[in-house]
């Protein structure tokens, strides 16, 4: 009986020990699955939306007095190519184009107003920094500051007052914006952005010599973004 036990229990040890090598084997075998490298940081984006109208202030010398320009509503294109540091912070560099319509021209000394005709365009070069943060994994708001460089151009730029100006001038422009990017996939996103653009004085001259010295309010622009991760 004894003997009969001790063969028994010996039996189950074997078992268990084949059991046990047959198991390591199989973990063995299975595959690790490697790790998912991360996505590159760099992205490409496209900007286009509203230009919206403002005021250029125009001191005109050998004038007595000032000059308001006012625009009509206009619109913007861009590009930027950007690198993201983290989840946060991205750095860019920019190109945009803004154009629009002059509407009307009047002189500040007696509110007296005239039609204006001709455009105005504005082509800028920018560097940005921007700063964002992540909400519900897909949504992600986002702020940030830029600085460059603008070419501003008067295009024939006339009213029935007799004003007559068509030149060009390049000056620092800096910028602030806020926007939101909603992710799409890994790759893309679509977001909205506000923008405000301030540039320098503008320093032009017209044909008789006559010199121009014009202070713009505050850019506003609203634009739609479409962002590509690459």
């Amino acid at each position: 009986m004894r003997a009969t036990l001790l063969a028994g229990i010996a039996a189950a040890a074997s078992a268990i020990m084949i059991a046990s090598s047959s198991g390591a084997a199989l973990s063995a075998d299975i595959a690790v699955e490697p790790e998912v490298a991360p996505e590159s940081s760099w992205y490409f984006s496209l900007q286009g939306g509203i230009k919206f109208d403002e005021d250029w202030k125009d001191d005109a010398e050998p004038f007595i007095g000032d000059f308001t320009l006012d625009t009509d509503n206009g619109f913007r294109v861009g590009a930027a190519l950007g690198y993201n540091f983290g989840s946060i912070f991205v750095l860019e560099g920019e190109l945009g184009y803004m154009t629009q319509d002059f509407d009307t021209l009047s002189e500040d000394c007696c509110d007296a107003e005239f039609a204006a005709d001709g455009d105005l365009s504005i082509l800028t070069g920018m560097v940005n920094i921007a700063a964002g943060f992540p909400i519900a994994g897909f949504v992600r708001p986002y702020v940030g500051v830029g600085a460059g460089i603008a070419h501003v151009s008067f295009n024939d730029v006339t009213s029935t007052f007799g004003f007559d100006l068509d030149d060009s001038d390049n000056v620092f422009a800096v910028q602030g914006f806020a926007g939101v990017d909603l992710t799409l996939s890994d790759r893309f996103a679509i977001g909205a952005r506000y923008r405000l653009l301030h540039l320098n004085d503008i320093s032009l001259e017209n044909n008789g010599g006559l010199e121009h010295d014009l202070d713009p309010n505050l850019i506003h622009s609203l634009e739609a973004i479409l962002t590509v991760g690459f």
